[in-house]
């Protein structure tokens, strides 16, 4: 049995009959995924991961089935498979951005799946636009070389396309230079907002695979770095920084195995054309941890960007055509934004070399269609005269890395062999997508050697990826800060352990220093001025790599004791009727985990994905943290002061700030003290202007929790702020774990893995508060008579930004100075 036309990991299936030779096997024979799995397993892969009809011609003829070798001597299609390799892993996505996108795309996915075609959505409705507005319809057999299998379908996009005004079609023209041709769509993105561009999506709104080219692909292509791969898709390296010797060893272990094609770690494909090994070559490995490698790809993918795997491939002088290799026609893989990177083991020419050719620009096409192969393979003439080519050739130990949503090709003729190792990155959170929702895709590719780590950078690097002028020990990321975002924000990298403290900020293509207290507190130095909002800030990486200290032996011991200690018969009996099961078994079940596991639920991590939470584990971790919050204020006293029954009521407080703020802001001490549960008040409570600008499409218009425990912030409002500004509104009381708090959490939260309503780790509501027997909102409005309101407010409510027109502002006053966020630093509940 072997694979033809395509890659080593994919291809038209023969089969070697003793009695005539080879064949493939005809698809309208009843041809499966079972089928396509007894395939992949004999050829030495871990499974099937999509099968379908071959497109090329066959010179070998036809059999009925695997096991029925009866020659046909004709058949309108053979049979493909894809394949993935063993040993797939998928790191979960744990950035706030990572899952945000995969909450959009999981979104997005449902709607299309839900979503039935509209009645106005017909060939006729496409004609309200001018052409130059239109998806083209003819002349598609000069575009695409399956063009009878592409046709009328576009025309649903112009219809959607059509259902935008022609004014605003035109603005965004003007402002983006948008343009539409046979096969997507282009824009320009720095022109715009995410919300602006919004109408331009419909004319792909019926595709698919929208949930990852839009969803979960759209919000990384606005952020641009300053790279040649951010802006054509590709970017040519001459040297990736190997040592002769290290480019001897990767070439000897790779040139063996190739050459002794081991069907263990080797695979063959078109009887030789095309090889690929997927042994180990440990100087692959160790380049993968080098910063400037890191930085690039990071800046290209996002912070959460994953290693998935490597191979070395050969192209060999047995590959002289296209039915050869499928992928030395033009095409994308489908997948949407991913990148590939390639090193020469040896000299590629740029003519005779068998170089990977890209045309540019084309990463940041939103293709029309992309759910089936013939949408993705266009003819060599239109890609020529639409776009320019970059040929990927240059010496040993150069290369060059790419986006396979550009349309690119191999090429089938040169006098030379190429030889090159093939390392494939994808963002954590689209191939775990692509598995859940069975779309069929290489994601990643199949036929390499799986690794699916996360990439961690050791050294600081600027988010265009050039060295920093600052370094720490650990590893770190960038984090974009809005201007109603008061920094620092945990867990922040400080430039020294001294007064006044100092981070790093990234604003309009520089590093840059931004002031954490004192008059400027939160603002990046610009030009000898300062800005606030608007930039990127360092942080400490809190993922899954950073580095952790050894775990607790005694925690299981401490859980039980904590659980045993202050949850009530109260809590139990709610927690019964919400979960249906019981307290003490959960307990038992986090005790027999390890220690480590243990100190993560007894930390302020705000979300913990675990199977456990089918039996209330999230639940748990707040009824405990309220618990121990109320009896440490009770233990200090706290719940004498004369505020309590109102915060304890209504989790928020309305006062007169001037008030506040006489005697060294004595009074206002005293009720961060009793809301905190006796934490320390910072010594300088400083507060300056902060302006909220409105947005379309802003994520703090859904009512949300910002994490499980009691976390206080504030705000103060002139007099003039009225609902037209949005202000904050409060779901009264929900900071409290009432029975109808604790069955929205499960709801949310039930799920054995990070669930779709939960956005940056926060629990949100995605139904009405009536659903679940929550109170209706309040807004936070001045006080009357009053110049400036403070509001004091625990965000483990619910609550939200009132909605407000765009480009709306609202100032507010907000405090700076620790690690504060716009509050009181977050200390950990679980302490006694």
């Amino acid at each position: 049995m072997r694979l033809y036309g395509a890659n080593t990991d994919a291809g038209r299936v023969d089969v070697l009959s003793a009695d005539s030779g080879w064949g493939t096997v005809c698809w309208e024979q009843g041809w499966g995924m079972n089928d396509a799995d007894t395939v992949c397993k004999s050829l030495g892969f871990k499974s099937a991961v999509g099968t379908g009809k071959w497109h090329a011609g066959s010179e070998v003829g036809f059999f009925k089935s695997l096991s029925d070798l009866v020659r046909f001597d004709s058949c309108e299609h053979g049979v493909s498979v894809a394949c993935v390799a063993k040993g797939l892993t998928h790191p979960e996505p744990n950035t706030r951005f990572s899952i945000g996108t995969l909450e959009a795309a999981r979104e997005m996915f449902k709607n299309l799946a839900d979503t039935t075609e509209p009645e106005e959505i017909t060939e006729c409705g496409a004609s309200t636009l001018p052409p130059k507005y239109l998806i083209p319809t003819t002349g598609l057999d000069e575009v695409y070389i399956y063009h009878e299998m592409v046709g009328g379908d576009v025309s649903k996009g112009n219809a959607l396309a059509s259902q935008t005004p022609l004014a605003e079609l035109e603005r965004l023209e003007s402002l983006t230079g948008f343009k539409v041709n046979e096969i997507g769509l282009t824009f320009d993105r720095t022109a715009v907002t995410p919300a602006e561009a919004l109408p331009l999506y419909k004319y792909s709104g019926y595709n698919g695979h929208s949930a990852i080219h839009i969803g979960m692909d759209e919000p990384l292509r606005f952020r641009k770095a300053d790279t040649a791969l951010s802006r054509d898709g590709i970017q040519v390296v001459k040297d990736w920084g190997f040592t002769k010797d290290e480019m001897e060893r990767m070439r000897e272990v790779a040139y063996k195995a190739i050459e002794e094609e081991d069907p263990l770690v080797t695979s063959v494909v078109s009887g030789g054309a095309v090889i690929t090994t997927r042994v180990q070559i440990p100087e692959v490995e160790e380049f993968l941890e080098k910063d400037t490698l890191v930085g690039l790809v990071k800046s290209y993918l996002g912070d959460d960007a994953v290693v998935s795997g490597y191979k070395a491939t050969r192209l060999s002088s047995a590959l002289s055509s296209e039915e050869q290799y499928v992928a030395s026609r033009w095409h994308h893989d489908r997948v949407g934004r991913r990148l590939k990177l390639f090193i020469f083991l040896h000299d590629v020419d740029c003519d005779e070399g068998r170089p990977t050719q890209v045309a540019v620009p084309t990463h940041d096409i939103l293709y029309h269609r992309t759910e089936s192969f013939p949408y993705s393979r266009f003819h060599d003439a239109w890609v020529r005269a639409n776009y320019n080519i970059t040929k990927a050739c240059g010496p040993a130990g150069g290369g060059f890395i790419f986006d396979t949503h550009t349309i690119h090709k191999g090429t089938q003729f040169g006098s030379h062999n190429r030889t090159t190792i093939i390392i494939e990155f994808h963002s954590a959170a689209k191939c775990p997508f692509v598995e859940e929702t069975k779309l069929g895709l290489p994601c990643p590719s199949g036929d390499q050697r799986m690794l699916g780590k996360r990439l961690v950078q050791k050294k600081v690097l600027l988010p265009n990826g050039e060295p920093s002028t600052v370094d720490f020990e650990e590893g770190f990321t960038w984090r974009y800060l809005p201007g109603d975002v008061i920094p620092p924000v945990p867990p922040a990298a400080y430039l020294t352990s001294e007064e006044p403290k100092r981070g790093v900020c990234f604003y309009s293509g520089k590093q840059s220093v931004i002031h954490f207290d004192g008059e400027h507190g939160g603002g990046c130095e610009v030009g000898g001025g300062f800005t606030y909002g608007g930039f990127l800030l360092l942080l400490k990486d809190n993922g899954e790599n950073a580095k952790k200290p050894g775990c607790n032996p005694d925690s299981a011991e401490t859980l039980m004791r904590y659980q045993g200690r202050y949850l009530t018969d109260k809590d139990h009996e709610a927690f019964r009727e919400v979960v249906g099961s019981e307290i003490a078994s959960l307990a038992e079940h986090i005790s027999r985990r390890e220690a480590c596991f243990i100190e993560e639920v007894l930390s302020t991590r705000r979300f913990i994905a675990d199977p456990l939470n089918t039996l209330g584990l999230h639940l748990f971790r707040s009824l405990l943290a309220e618990r121990m919050t109320d009896a440490r204020r009770e233990s200090r006293g706290l719940n004498q002061h004369p505020d309590y029954e109102e915060w304890i009521r209504n989790g928020f407080l309305l006062r007169d700030f001037d008030t506040m703020m006489e005697d060294g802001a004595k009074e206002l001490r005293g009720i961060l003290e009793m809301a905190s549960g006796g934490d320390k008040v910072q010594d300088d409570l400083t507060f300056v202007p902060r302006l909220v600008s409105h947005v379309g499409l802003d994520t703090q218009y859904q009512a949300h929790v910002d994490t499980f425990h009691s976390v206080l912030k504030m705000w103060v409002y002139p007099s003039n702020v009225t609902l037209k500004e949005g202000p904050l509104h409060v779901l009264p009381g929900t900071h409290r774990n009432t029975r109808e708090k604790l069955t929205w959490m499960y709801h949310a939260t039930s799920t054995n893995h990070t669930p779709p309503s939960i956005k940056e780790e926060s629990l949100r509501l995605s139904q009405p508060p009536s659903t679940f027997g929550l109170p209706a909102a309040v807004p936070c409005l001045p006080l009357p008579n009053v110049n400036w309101t403070i509001i004091i407010a625990d965000t483990s409510s619910i609550h939200f930004r009132g909605y407000a027109e765009e480009g709306t502002t609202r100032i507010s006053l907000r405090p700076i100075g620790g690690e504060n966020d716009g509050g009181m630093r977050r200390l950990s509940p679980f302490r006694e």
